[in-house]
């Protein structure tokens, strides 16, 4: 429980600097005996009448066809875009145009954000984002769903979301201020049905309460892999090899296999008491527990590593080694042929270069956000590592830094693989109290 723990202190070190309501507003005037009594009365008639629109609305989402209007500008071929994404609604096709266009469709988001930003269940989980670019990113999917002038291009609802862990009750909450916004911009029963069902289909994919849309992903990913051709470097497969060839193969593979066992056990050993020194907390946000504990830069021995090993040219060399070990694997290559290896290769080096010392420090997203939607099981970690053990052998690298090596990334798997949701947990703890301690209202102004 030693991350628990250091969450839990720095949770309260924030509290107590965060003062005041935690909102960084002052408290409204309480109401008279008679304004309270008028309000509740108003909110109860609210709520019957939201209840009512948004059963309805749940019936009339359930068995709507699925009409893919955008095929031609992304990938249709992805089941879960294809069943529940952009440009799904069957009446569409019109409704942008029927509810007023551009201007009423802004007016509701708005209306919406800023309804949930003072929500006393739900508030603080937006206080700490910029309401403005919410909006902005929910309009741009609306519009294409209801048939405006464009089609979605962004990332498909779950891919969105996934990270978010999101909860069915948040959702009904954000429902029914849309029931209240809709009533507000005066738009027609029929238009404020289609538009609730329309919104009700999105739940699926956004809440993903049984992981269904998460499961569907990795399969329809594998299948793609499975489809892919050449070695994902944009180069065409190698030929096969010969009998003598292959079994020759075959016996240097196991003999290394032994190798990068022991030297695997050895790397979890080191890694577990490594101490945690945060070398670049003044480019990041290095107040985030998980990112300063198990973030860029945390490697113990990493001021000089990556001197030792060589530098960029030989960091360079090991990864793209990996990769193409990894592609070519019989067990996780699949999960490679759909990608550009360059990309990924570049990425890995980016990281490993400010973790271990390098000119640069990492100042991209940490370990588990950027890996948290692709499902990394341990057993594929492992094999992993066992690649990184030939390409720092194949690099000659020593063995104490390949020790040193193979302990640092021995470390990242915990925030990779997250095995237990840990991570994901206090990830999620620490942007509530984060939003708690926030101040403003969410749009860059000061609180009222």
């Amino acid at each position: 429980l030693k991350f628990k723990n250091m969450y839990l202190k720095h949770s309260e070190k924030l509290a107590e600097a965060a003062g005041g309501d935690g909102w960084g507003s002052k408290q409204k005037a309480a109401l008279s005996p008679e304004e309270q009594k008028k309000k509740e009365q108003q909110e109860k008639e609210e709520e019957e009448e939201a209840m009512a629109m948004l059963e309805a609305a749940k019936a009339a989402a359930a068995p709507a066809p699925v009409v893919d209007r955008f095929a031609e500008t992304r990938e249709s071929a992805n089941p879960v875009t294809r069943a529940i994404g952009p440009g799904t609604t069957s009446t569409s096709q019109t409704l942008f145009n029927r509810i007023g266009g551009e201007k009423i469709l802004d007016q509701v988001v708005t209306d919406v954000y800023n309804d949930m930003r003072a929500d006393k269940d739900i508030g603080k989980l937006f206080a700490r984002f910029r309401l403005e670019k919410l909006k902005d990113r929910t309009v741009d999917y609306l519009r294409g769903e209801w048939g405006g002038p464009e089609a979605y291009k962004g990332s498909d609802l779950w891919i969105s979301h996934s990270h978010m862990g999101i909860r069915n009750n948040w959702y009904d909450i954000m429902m029914k201020y849309y029931v209240k916004a809709l009533k507000r911009a005066k738009l027609g029963k029929a238009e404020t049905a289609e538009a609730l069902a329309s919104l009700e289909k999105m739940r699926a994919p956004i809440v993903d309460r049984d992981l269904k849309f998460k499961n569907m992903y990795l399969k329809h990913s594998e299948k793609l892999a499975e489809a892919a051709g050449g070695d994902g470097w944009g180069s065409k497969q190698k030929a096969a090899l010969s009998p003598e060839e292959q079994k020759k193969k075959e016996q240097q593979e196991k003999e290394e296999e032994e190798e990068a066992m022991a030297m695997l056990e050895a790397a979890k050993a080191a890694a577990a008491p490594a101490p945690v020194v945060d070398r670049f907390a003044e480019t990041r946000e290095s107040a985030n527990p998980v990112t300063r504990a198990i973030g860029p830069g945390t490697t113990s021995t990493s001021q000089t590593l990556f001197n030792r090993i060589g530098g960029e040219k030989i960091l360079d060399q090991v990864v793209t080694d990996v990769y193409n070990d990894m592609r070519a694997d019989k067990d996780i290559g699949k999960l490679f042929a759909r990608f550009r290896l360059e990309k990924l290769k570049d990425r890995t080096v980016d990281y490993l270069r400010g973790e271990w010392g390098g000119p640069e420090a990492y100042k991209g997203s940490d370990l588990w956000i950027s890996h948290s939607h692709m499902g990394i099981r341990n057993n594929w970690y492992d094999i992993m590592m066992k690649y990184y053990v030939k390409a720092l052998k194949r690099a000659k690298v020593s063995k104490s830094e390949t020790e040193e090596c193979l302990a640092s990334l021995e470390k990242m798997r915990a925030p990779i693989v997250d095995r237990d949701l840990k991570f994901k947990n206090m990830y999620l703890k620490h942007s509530e109290k984060l939003a708690a301690a926030a101040g403003g209202d969410g749009w860059g102004k000061k609180a009222v």
